[in-house]
C-alpha cells in the first residue's frame, strides 16, 4: 500500500513539475518580452522627446536662416535695378 502511495505521488510530482515547468518557460518568456517592450516603450517616448525638441530648435533657426535669405534677395534686386 505504501507503494503505490510513493508511486502516485511522485507521479502527480512529476505531472505537477512537468506542467510549471511548461508554463513557468512560458511565464518567463512572457515577462521577458514585457520587460523589453516596456523598456523599449520608454527609449521610444524619449526619443521621440528629444526628436520633438530639436524639430522645436531647428524650426528657429531655418525661419531665421530664410529671414536672412530673403532680406539678402531683396538687397540683391534693389541692386539689379540700380543698374
Amino acid at each position: 500500500m505504501k507503494g503505490i502511495i510513493f508511486l502516485q505521488a511522485q507521479t502527480t510530482i512529476q505531472k505537477g513539475t512537468d506542467t510549471l515547468f511548461q508554463y513557468g518557460i512560458l511565464g518567463l518568456f512572457a515577462i521577458i518580452m514585457i520587460f523589453v517592450i516596456y523598456v523599449l516603450w520608454k527609449r521610444v517616448n524619449k526619443l521621440e522627446e528629444s526628436q520633438t525638441q530639436y524639430l522645436k530648435e531647428d524650426r528657429k533657426e531655418m525661419l531665421n536662416v530664410i529671414a536672412n535669405n530673403t532680406k539678402a534677395f531683396e538687397k540683391f534686386e534693389l541692386l539689379l535695378e540700380k543698374e
